[in-house]
């Protein structure tokens, strides 16, 4: 999921609410993705994760994937 949330961050869906609802997702789900993502990348903000998201390959890219 957390890949998921980090390609569609990438292409600038940056709403918590538009997020959980293309992935199928409660708000909370998608919150926690963002948080470990925000850790995991060593980032402090959504654009930073994106930037290196996306320079690092780490983010399955929407409609890459049959499902949520």
């Amino acid at each position: 999921m957390d890949l998921r949330v980090l390609g569609l961050l990438v292409e600038g869906v940056t709403d918590v609410r538009a997020l959980g609802q293309a992935l199928h997702l409660g708000m909370e789900a998608v919150a926690d993705s963002l948080g470990r993502s925000l850790t995991a990348l060593r980032t402090g903000d959504l654009t930073a994760a994106a930037v290196r998201a996306l320079r690092d390959g780490l983010r399955i890219p929407p409609g890459l994937t049959g499902g949520p």
